[in-house]
């Protein structure tokens, strides 16, 4: 029968039984059921509108029989999804720690810096915790964001937040790094608030970009990368050196007292047109003993 067939595929639909296997046994047994029921009703006499009508009524709504079984099999679906959001997390931060890392690498290159200190170090393993602290709650956000009906976003942020809040405590009273968890909670619900409130597919990479460029640039600041201080130094260079060697040109000036400019000069190894950045150095040979005519 018809009617028969599609009741029971409503309620397979909406049973959520994430089991393929455990699925066809109970599509199996639905149908037994429905067969017996349909050939007892044919054997009283009824008529086929009549039997479908009385079949409608035995099993009753078939969204609230895919809820029961909705709700025999919740364990399952929930072991499922954490091995999926398990998953998920490690393959997506991984991803994108190599990424990064090969832009960090040609990055180190260009700058003369040596790519084994780079990849290899207590910044890489720190690195690699906070991009999986952000997958962990973007991906978390998705997750919880399905089981509110209204403010989801804000819901599931909040909620979030409160797990971030005890594990921080965790780490703090267990003396354990920290730091990438509160991390991964920031970017992690900025990148999804681009993603559900701003549309437009250009402004949010350019959201993204500007944000994780300024962060970037201010957190390799404060951790004193020799690329990022030559950038910022590099306009003040002048200034910063005279103050920097001041102490240099004074013990030069002591050491070289007497002696001719000339002299001076190539002793030194200075030119008269010699920058000043060059006065760390300069001052360190005239320290060494030098022959005067």
């Amino acid at each position: 029968m018809r009617s028969a067939d599609e009741l029971i595929h409503s309620i397979m639909k909406c049973s959520q039984i994430v089991s393929a296997k455990r699925r066809q046994e109970i599509e199996r047994e639905l149908s037994a059921h429905v067969e017996d029921f349909v050939s007892a009703a044919q054997q009283a006499g009824h008529e086929n509108d009549e039997i479908e009508r009385l079949l409608l009524a035995r099993f009753g709504d078939p969204r609230q029989v895919a809820e029961g079984f909705s709700w025999v099999y919740r364990y399952e679906r929930r072991k499922l999804l954490i091995f999926a959001y398990v998953i998920s997390t490690v393959l997506l931060g991984s991803c994108l720690l190599v990424t990064i890392l090969a832009i960090q690498t040609g990055l180190a290159f260009s700058f003369g810096t040596p790519i084994l200190k780079t990849l290899v170090g207590r910044h890489t393993v720190i690195q690699a915790l906070d991009i999986l602290a952000f997958v962990a709650v973007y991906l978390g956000l998705s997750v919880l964001e399905t089981h509110f009906e209204n403010h989801r976003f804000q819901k599931a942020a909040l909620l979030l937040t409160g797990v971030v809040a005890i594990l921080t405590t965790f780490c703090s009273v267990t003396g354990l790094h920290m730091a990438f968890l509160l991390y991964g909670l920031i970017t992690g619900i900025f990148i999804r608030a681009v993603r559900l409130f701003v549309m437009a597919e250009a402004a949010r990479a350019g959201i993204v970009l500007i944000a994780f460029g300024v962060a970037g640039f201010i957190f390799a600041v404060l951790a004193g990368w020799p690329w990022a201080r030559h950038t910022c130094w590099h306009a003040n260079s002048r200034r910063v050196s005279t103050q920097r060697f001041a102490p240099s040109f004074r013990e030069f000036e002591e050491r070289t007292e007497g002696r001719s400019n000339a002299k001076v000069f190539h002793c030194a190894g200075w030119m008269p047109h010699a920058r000043i950045g060059n006065a760390r150095r300069s001052a360190f040979q005239a320290a060494q003993p030098c022959a005067v005519d």
